[in-house]
């Protein structure tokens, strides 16, 4: 490619920049041991993606629900460590 200042001059040709973008999205999978509803908490759960991501902000109190599979009633969440 050439490019052309004000004054008319022209650069050195050079070749095109390549760029590669990474479009698709990580899958998720999350593992915990069967929670025992009358045992005492903390009860963790691992969420393991398939690349890295970063600034995702995932924040425990408004991205992540938990719901009883009983009930159907939200648990609500309280902490979270990243």
């Amino acid at each position: 490619m050439i490019q052309t200042d004000l004054a008319g001059n022209d650069s050195l040709a050079s070749p095109g920049l390549a760029i590669t973008i990474d479009t698709t999205d990580p899958t998720g999978s999350f593992s915990t041991a069967a929670f025992i509803t009358n045992s005492a908490p903390p009860h963790t759960l691992t969420f393991t993606l398939s690349d890295t991501v970063s600034g995702a902000g995932i924040q425990a109190d408004t991205d992540i629900t938990v719901t009883d599979s009983v009930s159907g009633s939200l648990i609500p969440t309280c902490n979270a460590a990243g």
